[in-house]
């Protein structure tokens, strides 16, 4: 019994000790977990939340769109938090919490607790890393690995040791099964060890190559599985970015950099970036006495500038232009302003550090809430904007609901298979229907892995649709060939609007209807009859 009470004040003495020396963190995440807390009792998961979430019910490995590894968190996070919509909300703030820690600790283990607190600061002023408290995407994964990955290659230029290299390559390894673009970190990697005069001879470090075998070994799952599907994973990536006929020259390029200050920060990032370059100015590359210090500063300028390099060249002659991908050298940007804005309040700039950080915070939760606030003003209705919103995150809990009340009078109490032409629509009815069935897209048929039109039938398929109906029609039959009817139509307030959903009934199959020259034609139901 004195042991156990011995061990008890130890911990209890390790958890005041933390409290003490890291309050202001706890503070922070404090106040982020009430804030979402709050804002979760009005919002459902979003739509490609719930789509990973499906992606994890089914053991791959890898999807059409990208590795496995979002969805392998996700299946951890739901394993204790549960596969409910509350499940769900718990999943993705814990993990935007980890995220934050993550990012602090990093900060600290190089600087120290002020420059981490500033770092975590930076990420609460951006839109991105608020907004995706409400959910789980490839970004996350691929944000945390990112951070490990340089944490394990700064121990590397550090210690010398070349078994850091190893590790760094399984790291970077994992870092891809998140997403293709952490090949980013090599190329960043590639200009550092250039730009910096006494890092060439990295170039002829035999175990550099050892390290990004290891790398690809721990990717090969995507590569084997993407074998064995005519490489569709990499042929969707390709085609999103492959030149525009027609497309202004720059165009996207300049809406791309403009995102980027629309989802991280206008404020900080013009301020950060500004001094960021006037470091660069004043002390260039150079580390004539191999200083540890600023060694570490050109990793994280070089890899807080070439992914957004990167993305600005690739994007000039496309006209997608997604402004998250800028996510890895944004959080490798906030390790460095986090730092630098420590150095200036050391300085004594507080009063104008304060300024910058108060107004960007501020600057984020007004427009954060002003948005939220429109969501539930009809009047407003900018092109895009508010449908988009409503459509992916309100009050699809009780949209489903009526329909599972309709589902039910009509004899249906164990749904399989949800299709409808897009995937948030199917993706929302498998989560919130009480069966929890799976999936299936028209718009993108081979990236239904977990359903199998063969299985459909009159008792166990439902389709839905909203204002995609006439969709639903023309390619249900030439995707699959299944003839269906209306069995009900549902109407659901949601945000002062009204929300209208056809449900439809499977009254049968017709290999007729099915044309196999047809772009979305899924090829499972190959043999057919001509």
């Amino acid at each position: 019994m004195s042991k156990q009470k011995t061990t008890n004040k130890a911990s209890g003495a390790r958890i005041i000790e933390v409290v003490k020396n890291h309050w202001i963190l706890l503070f922070i995440l404090a106040i982020h977990i009430l804030i979402w807390l709050y804002l979760n009792q009005y919002l459902t998961p979003h739509s490609d939340f719930v789509d990973h979430w499906m992606q994890s019910r089914v053991w791959s490995l890898s999807y059409y769109e990208h590795p496995p590894m979002v969805a392998i968190f996700i299946k951890a996070l739901t394993a204790v938090f549960g596969s409910s919509e509350m499940g769900l909300e718990t999943s993705a703030l814990t993990f935007s919490v980890f995220l934050n820690i993550c990012a602090y600790a990093f900060t600290v283990y190089l600087y120290n607790k002020r420059a981490g607190i500033f770092t975590v600061l930076l990420m609460e002023a951006s839109p991105f890393f608020l907004a995706r408290a409400a959910s789980i995407q490839t970004e996350q994964p691929l944000v945390f690995f990112w951070i490990v990955s340089l944490l394990v290659f700064i121990r590397y230029i550090k210690t010398g040791k070349n078994y850091w290299l190893i590790v760094l390559g399984i790291f970077t390894g994992l870092g891809a099964l998140s997403k293709y673009t952490m090949i980013l970190f090599y190329v960043s990697m590639a200009v550092y060890i250039t730009v910096e005069p006494n890092r060439r001879k990295e170039w002829l470090n035999p175990w550099q190559l050892l390290g990004g075998l290891t790398s690809l070994a721990i990717f090969s799952p995507v590569l084997i599985w993407n074998s064995l599907n005519d490489w569709v994973s990499f042929r969707f990536q390709l085609e999103k970015g492959s030149v525009d006929e027609g497309i202004i020259f720059g165009l996207s390029s300049v809406l791309f950099l403009i995102g980027v200050l629309g989802a991280f920060s206008l404020i900080t990032m013009i301020w950060g970036y500004t001094r960021m370059f006037r470091h660069i100015k004043t002390n260039g590359f150079k580390n004539p006495d191999l200083s540890l210090e600023k060694s570490i500063t050109n990793i994280l300028v070089v890899f807080s500038i070439v992914p957004i390099l990167v993305f600005t060249l690739a994007m000039a002659r496309n006209e997608y232009h997604d402004p998250h991908w800028a996510v890895l050298a944004v959080i490798t940007f906030y390790v460095w302003l986090g730092h630098e804005s420590s150095r200036l309040w050391e300085a004594g700039k507080k009063r104008f550090i304060k300024i910058i950080y108060s107004t960007a915070l501020i600057l984020n939760f007004v427009v954060f809430f002003v948005i939220f606030s429109y969501a539930f003003k009809p009047d407003f209705n900018l092109p895009y904007f508010r449908s988009n919103l409503v459509d992916h995150i309100f009050g699809w809990d009780s949209t489903v609901s009526k329909a599972e009340k309709l589902l039910k009078s009509e004899g249906y109490d164990n749904i399989e298979y949800v299709i409808s032409p897009f995937y948030p629509l199917a993706s929302q009815f498998a989560l919130h229907l009480s069966s929890q069935p799976r999936s299936y897209c028209l718009e993108r048929t081979k990236r239904n892995l977990w359903s199998d039109p063969n299985k459909m039938n009159s008792k166990n398929t439902i389709a839905v649709c909203t204002d995609s109906c006439s969709i639903l029609h023309s390619r249900i039959g030439r995707a699959i060939g299944l003839k269906i009817e209306k069995l009900g139509v549902i109407r659901s307030e949601v945000t002062r609007t009204i929300r209208t959903v056809e449900i439809y009934r499977i009254v049968g199959r017709d290999e007729t209807l099915l044309e196999p020259d047809y772009i979305n034609f899924d090829k499972r139901l190959l043999p057919i009859k001509k």
